[in-house]
């Protein structure tokens, strides 16, 4: 029983610290909220600005943010020449998690890019009150 107890301790800290620690990714983010007056903005000349979202095509297939590109997080690393250089990339998931781990590597071989994670993801996009695509 007491060992029991011990587990139930580990398992609530470790949960608190993950939560503590946010999604992973220390690079910039944008909320929904701002993700869509960007999407609104008339684009600049000679500033690409990209949406990929790293959900599995099954994800993408059932509802996404308009404009948004799929290439799933499995896929990330391998496509990332795809996009171009210089570009401001948007990458979002369902919450956050993939995204995060998406801009990690993709900040990493995206040189003279500017990669943000959006903050909740598709969720928070549908939570606002945004459309989907389907």
């Amino acid at each position: 029983m007491e060992t029991q107890r011990w587990i139930w301790i580990v398992l609530v800290l470790l949960v608190v610290v993950l939560w503590r620690r946010g999604s992973g990714y220390g690079g910039p983010h944008v909320t929904v909220q701002e993700l869509k007056a960007l999407l609104e903005r008339p684009p600049s000349p000679g500033s690409a600005v990209v949406l990929i979202d790293v959900r599995e095509p099954e994800e993408f297939a059932a509802g996404h943010v308009p404009g948004a590109r799929n290439i799933p997080l499995s896929e990330v690393a391998r496509r990332s020449s795809e996009l171009p250089a210089g570009a401001t990339v948007l990458v979002l998931c369902q919450i956050g998690g993939r995204s995060a781990a998406a801009c990690q590597v993709l900040a990493g071989r995206l040189h003279g890019s500017r990669v943000i994670n959006v903050e909740g993801g598709t969720s928070a996009w549908q939570a606002a009150g945004f459309p989907l695509e389907r």
